[in-house]
Parts: structure tokens; C-alpha cells; sequence
């Protein structure tokens, strides 16, 4: 057996098994055993297989390679050799066989062999993901913690996004499901386990080590800042160790995936920063302290404070000043110990306020400056050797051996020689000493040495006079130019401030780089150290403005999701992708993590849409609610017809088809105003006949049967008549005998008889829906006799009946929704008047019929 493990590019970290018996290629195309992608990666770049006489070789076959840094076209492979091609870097080695470990069994299509550790959030198993030939490790959680689906849903939740997490400090989530009610995560294996493990080995690490173990786990904690992850949890128990010594983080993303819930103290006491032991708000900075008690604990061999109880550590680290770590351990330096100690600081404010921050001065620690002090020492001892031999020669007086014989003249030329001379030696004098004194100093010193009387009217004298006129009329030159050039950085510095700040203000960010160095500004003044001073300050205040604007816009992606509102959501959204949008002039430090961005948008994107199908599914349900309650209530569209005032009934049903126009019961809404149309239709054609004494109809007074005239009607007192005995019938009665024995057709016409049936049947469905709601509010349940013997069910069935068959003749639009709901109310009246007779098998029939084949109807909505 043989392994591949890939330790560049995107599949970086994965590890692939082979045997003698497989042919391994690598490339892009999908009948590769490794598959990459990328720029010159062929479909099938390389392949590697079993040699004859042992072992295994590589060979080209569309793409090139190098093995160990050497171009190469076919070799055998030896164990550690290094392949590269493209951007992808591979290491060939002997599969590693766990000799000593056993076969565990097999979980969701994974192999476990051996235990890596276990603790109270489940065991880890060193693994194989069958499908890929991947070593892994599997976390595998407790039965107990998944009988709580809330956690098992937080858990696969939080799993899933801590699998978009990819850096090479953070340990990479692969995959996470379960096996029935097993669930597990796979990870990237660390082979050389954690900086915890180590510790208990050897005890106290190396300072010098531990500078570039805590320089990988910043630059982890760095990622975590960018996508806003705290992780809550640092500490050595953590930080995994990989094959090449590599830190890397575990569980970042997975902090709070255990049975702490929000809110909550989570997290190892002796690592825990005085806020998060207060439970108080965190932000990244938490963490950092969290990793300056593991530096500490990593060079000293001990926590940062020794106490015997929780809660004792927990007020330590609030209130107690720490031990120096070059206190603790003298080996480690006042340099480092410093650094643990800004990291551990008790006010965030005091430590470092980014892990940046904290890698530059790691960086400074692991490379410092060259040290000067003893080359400068020895320059000191070689100049000032040279210096005397200077000074010497420049001040020894010159002596002049010559004979006068005594002649006055040439004893006089001869001292004006050596005065001259002297003269000219003073005033090099002063001439060397020019660096070390200001030009006004030096022009005081020129004047005094040309008025002394020894040195007056020589010609180095006069020298020394021009040369102090000099040096006072430039200083003063310079001093007008500095003069000037303040007052032009003041004024540009002024017009710059107020113009970016106002470009600032008005989110103009990449006008604001731009007037930051205008064209009407000389590059002397914009490189004066005040203009370079205030420019950064308006990078600074750019960037922040910058950066506040994008975190507004994605905090409103936020709020628009929690508010429920879609469409701002949008507006959000494509704010944002207007700022990844190169051509935007968006300043690039405030966009540290496009990538994060992009995945944030992605996710949010599916949210809003899911947002949108639940309010569409929402306002539905709301729209079907409301019509069968308008439909229904007291004061619906049923109880007007009831109260025969189809007039109202016409209007109510007409604004309830209005108002759900484009809701998905709006076709039912349709069909319920055009049978209330069609039945007002009819009462006005009965009405004008009544008018007319043109209404004949058959009635059974005192058990004969009688042609009479109908004079008028009344939904109170009933129907008038021209009968000698009886000049009125109550309602109650005909309702008894029927109501369309009452109500005749007032017109021959076809139409006029499905506005007949219409009539009828919503008064049938109207009398039926009120007795079974007052029938069904008087039953007890705790009473078995009510709703039966005098108080049973005693609705006529006549009407009913009767628009049961005649529907069934109609062709009308509404005809299907019609004997849908008189089918309903059937089934309905059926079912309660059995049940009121004690015939329960037959309710029990009928009354399923009604559940099974009516649930949409508007007779049922009583029933609820």
C-alpha cells in the first residue's frame, strides 16, 4: 500500500490510498483517481502504478511534472518524493498501517481503526472514508447528546458551515451525517495530535519554538476575525499539530455546538477571558487572550493562574494581576514575556485589537533587527583614533624656521604670514564644526571670530564675515520658504480634509482616494510630513467608513431576513454586489475577505428566496382562512343569504373575490359569487312576480292541498296568502314542507331555473350550516346524553334533498363548486342526525366521508 497526500492547492490536506493492484491517475478528467482543476492541469496529466520488480513509478502522459524540483518525464518514486505540477503539490509515501490497531467497525462510509481521543463531546476515531481511500478523523457524538433534536439540528447546522471554512491554519471540516441515530463529523486528521499532547510529553516548550507555533494560530484566529467567528474555546487542547508541524484550529465554527446553549459560560475555565467568565459580550479579542494563556502556559509549563477551584480561576482572571512569563521562567525573554502580557490585559481595549496586530509583533520577535551597538562601538574607537590625528593637525600652530637677519620688513611679513596663517587655521576650525551647529550659530561664531583683534582684516576673516552674510540671508530665505510651504500644506491640507471627509460622508469612497492627492497640489507639499500624516489619517477614516457601510448593508440583509421583509432584503443584497464589483472603486482595504462576501451573499440569496415561499405559502393560507371565514361567520356571505337579504350576500361575495385576486381560492371565491349572483337574480324575478299577483303556487293547509296567490313574503312572518281561513304561513312551516314547494320558478327559461336551483341551495346549505353549528356548541362531551332524545339533530333534509338531485341537471359554471358543498352539507346533516338517533356506526360514516372527500369545502370550516 501507498499514499498521496496533496499539500498545495485546493484539495490540500487530503490523503489517497493505493495498492499494487491500482493504476492511480491524476488530472482533471472524471476517470481520475485524484481529480484537480486549474489551469494546466490536463484531463489525464500523470499516472502512477506498481513496477514489476516492486514498488511504484510515475509517468507523463499529457501533462508536465517535476519530482524534486527537476523536470521529469518517468521515475520510481521513493518515500517523502515531492510532485508538482501546476499549482498542486503532492508527497508519495508508504501507507502508514496502524499495525496495532484494531478493526472498529464501519460507520456511515467510514472504517475506523483506532481511538485518537475522547472526551465529553464524543470520540474521535482515526478513519477511512472508504470512497476515497481518505484517512480522516471521526467525531463521532454521544447517544445521549443526540436525543435532543434541537441540538442534532444546531450540530449538522453548524457543521455544515464550518465545512465552507477553508485556511491552512484551521482544521478542515469534510463532511458531517449520521448512521440512524449515530451521528458523526470527519476532519482533516493531525497526525502529530495537539500542542496539549506535547506539553504533557515533554512539559515547558522552547520560546523560540513557540514564537511561529503562536504565529500559525494568529494567523487562524486572523480568518476567524474575517468571517466573524469567535471561536470561545482557544487553547492548547485545540491547536492541532500536522504532519509538517503546522498549528492549525479545531472546531473552529463548532464553539457552541455542546450542551451550553446562548447566553451561557462556554468554554475551559484556565483559558477564559475576564468577559467571557462574566458573560459578557465577546468579539475576537476574546480569543486573544485566550491564546495569550496558552503562550504563557506553552513556555512556562503551567496556567496563568494556579488556583484549585472553577470558581476561584474564574475571579483570577477577572481581578487578579498574572505572574510575568519571565518571571516564571527566566530562559524566556522580557521582549516575549511582554507580548504575553499585552495579549492577556483584563480591558480588551489593552490588548491587541486584531491577531494582524499580534502577527506583526510575533514577526518582529522571530526576526529582529541586526544589532548595531557593537559595529558603532568599534566605528566610535576607529573614528575617534582618526579624529585626534585630525584635531591634532588641524591645531598645532605652524612654525616658521626662517632667517630675518634682523630686516624689520621681512619680520613684519613674516608675522602678518603667521597671523594669516592662524587665522585660516581658527576659521577651519569652525568650519568642521559646521554639521554640529545651526546656520545662525554658525554665522554668530564667523562674526565673533572676524571681530577679534588677532584674526581682524585677514583675509580668512573677511571670508568668514561674507560667509556668516550668507548663512543668515539663506537661513532667512529658508525660514520665508518654510513659512510658505506650512501655509500652503495648511491651506491644501484644509480643502483636502473638507473635500474627502464630505466625499466620505456621501459614500463617494473611490472620489475620495482620488482628492486625497489632487492634480493643483504640488508634490512638495503633498510630501510634506504634516500632508503625508493627514492623508493616512483620511485613509484610516475612509477605510472605517468604508468598511461601516459594507457591515451596514450586510446587517441589513440581516434585519430584512428577521423582519421578514423580501424585497429590502434584495435592496441589500445587490448593494453589496454592487461593492464587489471591481469597476466600483470600492477601497480594497475594506474588502479583506471577498471570498467570505461572496459565500455570505450566496447563502443569502437562498434565504431570500426560501423568505419569500414561506410568506407566499403564509399569505395562502391567510387568504383561504379568510374566505371561509367571510364565507361563514355571523356576518358572512351564508348568514346574509339566510336572512334571504341577497343584495348584501351579492356585495359581500363580490368584495371577497375581489380582495383575493391572485391567491390560489380565488377560483372558489369566483364560483361562490357567480351562485350568489345567480341566486339574487332569482329573488329579484320572485320578488316582481309576488308584486305582480302573478305567483301561484300549491300549498297543504289543514292536510288539503291548495292552489293559492302569493301576496308577499317576509323572511319574519313567512308567506302572505289570499286563503279565506289563513291569510299567512309562518317560515318554520314551510321550511317543514319544504322551501321549493314555496319558491317556483317565476320564468320558463333555462337560466332562470339554474337561478332557481342557485337560490335554493345556498338557503338549503345556509339553514343546515346554522342548525349544526348551534346543534354542535350544545354538546357536552363530558355527557353522552346530549344532542340526543328531544334535543337531537331535527333539521328537515326536504331542501336538501331536493337541490342533491337537481344540481346534478345543471350545466352552469359554478356547478361543480354548488354540489361540492351541498354534497358536504349532505354528508354533514346525514352524519349529526344519526348521531343524534344513536345510529353511531352510520354518523361514523358519513361523517368520515365528510373529512375524507370535503376537507375544502366551506360546510366543513363549522366543524372546526
Amino acid at each position: 500500500m501507498a499514499e498521496l497526500t496533496v499539500e498545495s492547492g485546493p484539495l490540500r490536506g487530503q490523503t489517497l490510498s493505493f495498492n499494487q493492484d491500482d493504476t492511480f491517475l491524476v488530472g482533471s478528467g472524471e476517470d481520475c483517481t485524484l481529480r484537480l482543476e486549474g489551469p494546466g492541469i490536463a484531463d489525464q496529466h500523470l499516472v502512477i502504478k506498481a513496477l514489476k520488480n516492486g514498488g511504484f513509478g510515475i509517468k507523463m502522459l499529457k501533462g508536465p511534472f517535476t519530482l524534486n524540483g527537476k523536470e521529469s518525464e518517468a521515475a520510481r518514486l521513493r518515500d517523502g518524493d515531492l510532485i508538482e505540477l501546476a499549482d498542486t503539490r503532492l508527497r508519495f509515501g508508504p501507507k502508514k498501517l496502524a499495525t496495532k490497531e484494531k478493526d472498529l467497525g464501519s460507520l456511515g462510509g467510514y472504517r475506523m481503526s483506532g481511538v485518537l481521543g475522547r472526551g465529553g463531546h464524543g470520540t474521535v476515531y482515526r478513519a477511512e472514508q472508504m470512497s476515497l481511500h481518505r484517512n480522516v478523523a471521526l467525531k463521532v457524538l454521544p447517544k445521549e447528546t443526540t436525543q435532543n433534536a434541537e441540538f442534532v439540528g444546531r450540530f449538522v447546522a453548524e457543521a455544515r458551515a464550518a465545512a465552507r471554512l477553508s485556511h491552512p491554519n484551521v482544521v478542515q471540516v469534510f463532511d458531517v451525517g449520521h448512521d440512524g441515530d449515530t451521528y458523526f463529523l470527519s476532519m482533516e486528521i493531525m497526525e502529530n495530535g495537539s500542542l496539549e499532547d506535547r506539553l504533557k510529553r515533554e512539559g515547558k516548550l522552547p520560546w523560540q519554538e513557540c514564537l511561529q507555533l503562536m504565529v500559525d494560530a494568529a494567523q487562524g484566529l486572523a480568518y476567524a476575525e474575517s468571517m466573524r467567528i469567535v471561536h470561545r474555546d482557544i487553547k492548547p487542547d485545540n491547536l492541532m499539530v500536522d504532519s509538517h508541524g503546522t498549528v492549525k484550529i479545531a472546531d473552529l465554527g463548532l464553539a457552541m455546538s455542546d450542551d451550553e446553549e446562548q447566553g451561557k459560560i462556554v468554554g475551559t475555565p484556565h483559558f477564559m477571558s475576564p468577559e467571557q467568565a462574566t458573560g459578557k459580550p465577546l468579539d475576537h479579542r476574546s480569543d486573544l487572550y485566550s491564546l495569550g494563556c496558552t503562550f504563557f502556559r506553552l513556555v512556562t509549563g503551567r496556567p496563568l493562574f494556579q488556583r484549585s477551584k472553577t470558581k476561584e480561576i474564574l475571579r483570577a482572571h477577572v481581578n487578579d494581576e498574572p505572574e510575568s512569563a519571565d518571571q516564571v521562567n527566566s530562559e524566556v525573554p522580557s521582549s516575549v514575556a511582554a507580548c504575553i502580557g499585552r495579549l492577556v490585559e483584563k480591558d480588551p481595549d489593552d490588548r491587541y485589537q486584531s491577531a494582524d496586530d499580534l502577527i506583526a509583533n510575533l514577526d518582529q520577535l522571530l526576526h529582529p533587527p541586526a544589532r548595531r551597538g557593537p559595529l558603532i562601538a568599534a566605528l566610535a574607537v576607529l573614528l575617534l583614533g582618526a579624529g585626534f590625528v585630525i584635531y591634532y593637525l588641524a591645531t598645532k600652530e605652524p612654525t616658521i624656521i626662517t632667517k630675518t637677519n634682523g630686516d624689520p620688513a621681512k619680520t613684519a611679513t613674516l608675522e602678518r604670514q603667521l597671523r594669516e596663517q592662524r587665522a585660516e587655521t581658527e576659521r577651519g576650525r569652525i568650519l568642521r564644526n559646521e554639521e554640529n551647529l545651526e546656520p545662525l550659530q554658525l554665522a554668530d561664531r564667523f562674526d565673533e571670530f572676524a571681530a577679534k583683534s588677532k584674526y581682524k582684516a585677514t583675509p580668512a576673516a573677511i571670508s568668514a564675515t561674507a560667509k556668516a552674510k550668507d548663512l543668515r540671508r539663506e537661513e532667512a530665505a529658508r525660514i520665508a520658504a518654510a513659512k510658505a510651504r506650512a501655509s500652503a500644506v495648511k491651506v491644501a491640507r484644509a480643502n483636502i480634509e473638507r473635500t474627502v471627509r464630505g466625499l466620505i460622508n456621501q459614500g463617494k469612497f473611490q472620489a475620495a482616494l482620488g482628492a486625497m492627492k489632487p492634480d493643483n497640489v504640488s508634490d512638495e507639499v503633498l510630501n510634506d510630513p504634516g500632508m503625508v500624516e493627514a492623508v493616512a489619517t483620511l485613509r484610516n477614516e475612509l477605510k472605517t467608513a468604508a468598511k461601516a457601510s459594507l457591515d451596514q448593508l450586510t446587517k441589513a440583509i440581516d434585519d430584512a431576513l428577521s423582519s421578514q421583509k423580501p424585497d429590502a432584503m434584495e435592496l441589500a443584497i445587490a448593494g453589496v454586489e454592487a461593492i464587489l464589483d471591481k469597476n466600483s472603486g470600492w477601497p480594497a482595504e475594506a474588502l479583506t475577505d471577498r471570498a467570505g462576501l461572496i459565500a455570505f451573499l450566496r447563502t443569502k440569496k437562498q434565504e431570500v428566496k426560501s423568505l419569500r415561499s414561506t410568506l407566499a405559502s403564509s399569505r395562502e393560507s391567510s387568504a383561504k382562512a379568510n374566505f371561509y371565514r367571510l364565507s361563514t361567520s355571523d356576518e358572512g356571505v351564508m348568514a346574509a343569504v339566510r336572512n334571504f337579504d341577497l343584495a348584501r350576500a351579492s356585495k359581500l361575495a363580490s368584495d371577497l373575490h375581489g380582495e383575493l385576486d391572485g391567491f390560489e381560492i380565488q377560483p372558489s371565491a369566483a364560483h361562490l359569487l357567480g351562485v350568489v349572483q345567480a341566486a339574487a337574480s332569482y329573488w329579484t324575478d320572485f320578488q316582481a312576480a309576488v308584486a305582480a299577483g302573478t305567483l301561484h303556487v300549491t300549498l297543504e293547509i289543514d292536510n288539503d292541498f291548495l292552489d293559492v296567490v302569493v301576496k308577499g313574503f317576509d323572511p319574519k312572518t313567512g308567506l302572505q296568502i289570499d286563503h279565506s281561513d289563513q291569510a299567512s304561513v309562518p317560515l318554520d312551516r314551510l321550511r317543514t314542507n319544504g322551501l321549493h314547494q314555496v319558491f317556483k320558478a317565476t320564468k320558463a327559461d333555462k337560466q332562470h331555473g339554474e337561478n332557481r336551483l342557485a337560490f335554493l341551495a345556498l338557503h338549503a346549505l345556509a339553514e343546515h350550516m346554522a342548525a349544526a353549528k348551534v346543534y354542535l356548541s350544545n354538546l357536552d362531551p363530558t355527557k353522552p346524553e346530549t344532542g340526543t332524545g328531544e334535543k337531537r339533530y331535527a333539521e328537515t333534509m326536504l331542501d336538501l334533498n331536493y337541490v342533491v338531485r337537481a344540481t346534478r341537471k345543471i350545466d352552469a359554471s359554478w356547478k361543480k363548486f354548488l354540489s361540492h358543498e351541498v354534497q358536504a352539507s349532505n354528508a354533514l346533516a346525514r352524519g349529526l342526525r344519526a348521531f343524534s338517533m344513536l345510529q353511531y356506526t352510520r354518523a361514523h360514516g358519513y361523517l368520515e366521508d365528510l373529512r375524507d372527500r370535503y376537507q375544502d369545502s366551506l360546510v366543513i370550516q363549522i366543524t372546526r
